[in-house]
């Protein structure tokens, strides 16, 4: 059987607050690198992860943050 995780678990390996994950992933719904099974789930519903997400949300988060820090040319 697969282990699976909890947003804080999920969180945790990732370094960053379950809050900010939760953010991400309903930002991030229309990727078509992230999983299917971690689809927004709506208030009061749960995500739930497995080991094999983790490398797979590292790499769209560090994108996702790398994209949004690039520094902008000023004009």
């Amino acid at each position: 059987m697969t282990q699976t995780l909890t947003t804080a678990q999920a969180a945790e390996l990732l370094a960053i607050q379950p809050k900010a994950l939760r953010a991400f992933l309903r930002a991030s719904a229309s990727s078509p690198e992230l999983p299917a099974h971690l689809t927004p789930v709506g208030s009061g519903g749960r995500y739930s992860f497995l080991l094999t997400d983790i490398p797979i949300l590292t790499t769209l988060l560090l994108t996702a943050t790398s994209s949004s820090t690039t520094p902008r040319s000023s004009s």
